[in-house]
């Protein structure tokens, strides 16, 4: 069979769970079938791996979509694919969600126009109704939820063999943030402040100072002098003693192994959002501390698989944390619970099994 990948930035780094998620998916698809992946992005990148492509460099945000489509088209005419799998962007709210959509609908109707079967798979759904998106699109594809009936496929990771629950750094204890958003914009550092939660850990780093706890925060975009400097500033003017480790790159899963607890404070309740990160810490055996939302249920299992605090309160954050640093018997359970059920419930081959069950129906 042959695929054709398409979405806009499935360019390195592989450090947001969308590109990390179709770069697994089309490795292990190019094993047994004939995979090309068409994408933009503002840099030049040669595609060869995980498999054969070609990726259109772009100087304005727009073009990332209009470019996709010219190239989409050339593909469709010289009857390259059998199948197109589409990734678009998972921002569907504001002037985003406009040319998002737009993109779901001129994608799907190019292949019905050639012949072609197009599933659209959406990694994250930012705002808005499944059932009002499935109208846009012949063949939907978001992750498993309730009220849903569509198709759905498990947004997976690479799960890898490590396993850090009987790993002891040997530190003073240490508490782990990150987020893998890497544009140098000031509105996307204040996006991972006000909605990833990290202000929570801001403001609870007196606390965590107190502790003796070390504070490490690893996001590309802190690669950019000016941003982490007024990062920096933020979290010393709240505690000045803090022990703080900013970081603009880091390798997974070996980042886990420096740490006992990974924070997960998002505030914001999206439509659908898949939690890459923490799914990586909990297979490699670090207990995770999740902020109460709907949308994190699954992982959190009511508790039994993941710390929960109440979503914005940085106060609590602070007492969850503490509490799960003193108690090492207590992690390490959670630790076994959660790596035994994202094991069984996350892997990227499960995710490749439904994407090929789904063209096999």
């Amino acid at each position: 069979m042959n695929i054709l990948i398409v979405g806009a930035d499935i360019t390195p780094p592989w450090s947001e769970g969308r590109k990390k998620l179709i770069h697994g998916v089309a490795a292990r698809l190019n094993k047994i079938h004939t995979v090309q992946v068409i994408t933009t992005s503002n840099r030049t990148i040669n595609i060869v791996e995980p498999c054969p492509g070609h990726q259109k460099k772009t100087i304005f945000s727009y073009q990332k979509i209009t470019k996709m489509h010219q190239e989409v088209n050339k593909a469709l005419s010289k009857r390259v694919p059998d199948v197109v799998l589409h990734f678009p962007f998972g921002t569907l709210h504001g002037l985003r969600r406009i040319a998002n959509v737009w993109s779901m609908k001129y994608i799907d109707k190019q292949c019905a126009r050639y012949g072609v079967r197009c599933l659209t798979i959406l990694y994250s759904i930012t705002k808005g109704s499944r059932e009002e998106l499935k109208r846009t699109v012949r063949e939907l594809v978001v992750a498993p939820g309730a009220g849903w009936n569509g198709l759905t496929i498990t947004m997976g990771t690479d799960m890898g063999d490590t396993n850090y629950i009987d790993s002891e750094h040997g530190g003073k204890p240490t508490v782990l943030f990150m987020a893998g958003l890497q544009a140098h914009k000031e509105k996307v550092l204040k996006h991972i402040l006000l909605e990833r939660g990290l202000e929570d850990v801001v403001k609870a780093s007196p606390m965590l100072a107190e502790a003796g706890v070390r504070v490490i925060v690893a996001i590309p975009l802190l690669s950019n002098s000016r941003l982490r400097n007024k990062l920096y500033r933020r979290f010393i003017k709240e505690y000045p003693q803090l022990d703080l480790d900013l970081r603009s790159s880091i390798s997974i899963p070996e980042i886990f192994k420096e740490t006992d607890l990974y924070l997960f404070p998002y505030r914001k309740e999206l439509t659908q959002f898949i939690p890459t990160s923490v799914i990586e810490a909990m297979r490699a055996g670090r207990p995770v501390v999740l902020s109460d939302l709907d949308m994190f249920a699954s992982l959190g299992n009511e508790g039994r698989t993941a710390y929960l605090f109440r979503r914005g309160d940085s106060r609590h954050l602070g007492e969850v944390v503490i509490k799960a640093l003193s108690n090492p018997a207590d992690r390490r359970e959670k630790a076994c619970a959660a790596r035994e059920f994202v094991t069984e419930n996350w892997s990227l081959d499960k995710t490749v099994s439904d994407i090929m069950q789904i063209l096999a129906s």
